[in-house]
């Protein structure tokens, strides 16, 4: 996890918010949720006077290009997994679509996502198999899921530590 973020909606303190707010002027919001929920205020403003909304998905792809750039000047080659991204980003490092439920319809959805960020360029993505959050998952969906994971660019098992354990050989064989 590498965007900048807080457990607060927005400001963490009344002083800090805004009279304003740019969330609340937004025609369209990703998920029709509140983007502003364990995040930075996007009135918050960084270095030039950028605000928050300008700069969230950048942040992440300059972490990671500044990694890459220090991979490289030591000679080594890097393996930097991001969760946020900004135009660019395939150039600097991978990606994981960050968190996701154990439900067939998170499953379906990654198919999509990985390939979007594919011919974004990319190249090596993947997705929580057996869903990150949400209810635990059942033996079929997990083992459905390792079939398509297994044609992910980037492919692992990661579960929330407050989930159950979701690892295959876990599941009993009846």
């Amino acid at each position: 996890m590498n965007e900048a973020s807080n457990f607060c909606t927005g400001a963490c303190l009344k002083n800090q918010r805004s009279t304003s707010p740019i969330a609340a002027k937004l025609r369209y919001t990703p998920t029709g949720e509140n983007i502003e929920t364990k995040a930075i205020a996007m009135d918050a403003k960084h270095f030039n006077n950028y605000t928050e909304l300008d700069a969230h998905s950048f942040y992440g792809t300059s972490q990671v290009a500044a990694s890459s750039a220090w991979f490289a000047k030591n000679n080594k080659r890097p393996m930097i997994i991001s969760r946020s991204s900004f135009a660019g980003h395939g150039k600097f490092g991978s990606m994981w679509l960050g968190d996701n439920h154990a439900a067939v319809d998170d499953m379906e959805i990654s198919v999509l996502q990985i390939m979007t960020m594919n011919m974004l360029g990319v190249p090596l993505v993947g997705a929580d198999i057996c869903g990150f959050g949400g209810d635990s998952t059942t033996k079929e969906l997990c083992a459905r899921w390792h079939a398509v994971g297994a044609f992910y660019p980037f492919s692992r098992n990661h579960r929330a530590c407050w989930g159950d354990a979701q690892e295959p050989w876990r599941f009993n064989n009846t």
